[in-house]
């Protein structure tokens, strides 16, 4: 639970390092100000043949990014953790994951409930696993909105016992 927790923490922060601003609300339509060229000198090198770009930043993390959404994963000594399920490359996290360790997926952690960030989790189930995890207050309003493009996570942490 304490990678978990230490995972859910970098996630935040990498979801906070977004390349572009946006003016979108949690549910609403997506809009967006010009991408400063200071800010384009940055991006990352995409490789065209897969779509992204992946890069090891130590202690066993991993981020993954089109230049627009981004996703990270930890490996551990027995499996790997990853954040977030974009939808312009979700479904290529596995093989992304798998260029870098053989060890299974055991957890998706939302970072919150936006489409943008977790929307892809739908096109991951060709892959044993993973569990996903999140906020309570993520899972509450997830299951309130019964969006089948954003799957209800299995966890959630951070809320009350009953």
């Amino acid at each position: 639970m304490k990678q978990i927790l230490f995972a859910a923490a970098l996630t935040s922060t990498l979801c906070t390092m977004g390349l572009t601003q946006s003016t979108q609300t949690p549910e609403g339509p997506k809009q967006y100000v010009p991408i400063l060229p200071t800010v384009r000198k940055q991006f990352w090198e995409i490789d065209p043949t897969v779509g992204y770009a992946e890069k090891g930043v130590g202690g066993g993390v991993y981020v993954i990014s089109d230049n627009m959404w981004q996703s990270a994963f930890l490996v551990t000594n027995d499996s790997v953790i990853f954040f977030d399920a974009p939808e312009s490359f979700a479904a290529k996290i596995p093989s992304a994951i798998a260029s870098v360790t053989s060890q299974p997926i055991k957890y998706l952690v939302y970072s919150h409930i936006h489409r943008d960030h977790i929307r892809g989790a739908v096109t991951l189930g060709n892959i044993k696993g993973p569990k996903i995890v999140a906020l309570q207050g993520v899972s509450d309003f997830l299951k309130a909105q019964m969006d089948p493009n954003r799957p209800i996570p299995d966890e959630a942490f951070g809320g009350t016992e009953d």
